[in-house]
């Protein structure tokens, strides 16, 4: 099923790809291009944006791209969370024509590097802890680090008792990692702040986060920060809704959290994707590492929802700067040496 964009919000954009999703395995969103010569650009997600606070980021960024760049044609399929179904689906893109590949999942790192080896022309992107390979595979990740701290900062600065609560899915090298930022913010807002940390042992299972958000919210933690971003955070979502607690991850949390949610910090990855664009309009792709963080502008920090005041957003911009400009100091990351 294909839409055509022809608003100018990336809202309305991304909104467009999430719908037409929602038709089948795969969409297509694209503008109107009566003159120049369209880009078609093919994205494999791990779900759709509706039901995956990583997918929505992604989503909200091709629809910015799609929204601002008429000749960008973008097909989309939600395979990506198993690289079995994930590679044959690749392999459609590209035989129909997709001139930019994107992987935006943490599982495709070996299918990715297969397929790119076959299509060295082809700019392509995938993220997680996998490495460029030249000389067409980007890869890309957030600064885990950044995530962890900024939300747990604005947590902890919510809890009446400086006590939070983190929802991971899995113990992984991408999680672990935004707990290290995650106690680190957190014992920046209050040095005797207390994190309990909790497993749904699953990336899909909302029924066991749910269970498992509850187990914190009856110990009497309120502020709660679901790490993984992935589809089981949908069940301590509502589990979140029908408490009113004060609850965080990434992405546009308020579209399953309009009144309990924690808004605090996003990515945005259009500035990649348009750089993958010129690239192949150039017939010149590059292999590289984007890491997005607030500095870059691949993070973008924002506090707002539950409970948040006027005093306590300047507090949190202030701690952004700081934490943008490196004046607040992090660790070296373990996930990806050298970088953020």
């Amino acid at each position: 099923m294909r839409y055509r964009i022809t608003a100018a919000s990336a809202l309305v954009a991304a909104a467009a790809l999430v719908l037409a999703g929602c038709a089948g395995t795969s969409a297509t969103a694209t503008s109107d291009t009566s003159s120049a010569e369209t880009v078609e650009v093919g994205a494999v997600l791990q779900a759709r944006g509706d039901v995956d606070p990583w997918s929505s980021t992604w989503a909200a960024s091709l629809g910015a791209v799609a929204a601002e760049d008429p000749t960008v044609k973008i097909t989309t399929s939600y395979e990506a969370a198993d690289p079995t179904a994930a590679e044959p689906v690749i392999r459609q893109l590209l035989d129909a024509g997709s001139q930019v590949v994107l992987m935006p999942t943490f599982i495709l790192g070996d299918v990715a590097a297969t397929i790119a080896a076959e299509y060295p022309d082809v700019p392509m992107l995938v993220t997680g802890v996998a490495a460029p390979q030249a000389p067409n595979l980007w890869a890309a990740a957030p600064s885990f680090l950044e995530m962890g701290y900024a939300t747990c900062w604005a947590l902890t600065s919510l809890s009446d008792d400086g006590r939070i609560g983190v929802v991971k899915a899995v113990d992984d090298p991408v999680q672990s990692e935004i707990q290290v930022g995650c106690d680190l913010g957190a014992k920046a807002a209050n040095p005797d702040a207390s994190i309990t940390t909790v497993n749904s042992n699953s990336y899909t299972d909302q029924q066991a986060n749910r269970e498992q958000t509850q187990r914190l919210l009856d110990d009497g933690i309120d502020e709660i920060y679901f790490i993984s971003g992935s589809e089981d955070s949908l069940g301590g979502f509502a589990v979140c809704a029908q408490e009113d607690a004060r609850c965080a991850s990434y992405g546009d949390t308020q579209q399953w959290l309009p009144t309990g949610g924690v808004e605090v910090i996003t990515m945005d990855w259009s500035g990649i994707i348009t750089t993958l664009i010129e690239q192949a309009e150039a017939g010149a792709p590059a292999a590289d590492f984007f890491n997005a963080t607030l500095e870059n502008g691949g993070l973008v920090a924002s506090l707002s929802g539950n409970g948040v005041t006027d005093e306590l957003v300047a507090e949190f911009d202030a701690m952004i700067a700081q934490l943008a400009d490196g004046t607040i100091e992090l660790p070296d990351s373990v996930a990806h040496p050298g970088y953020r």
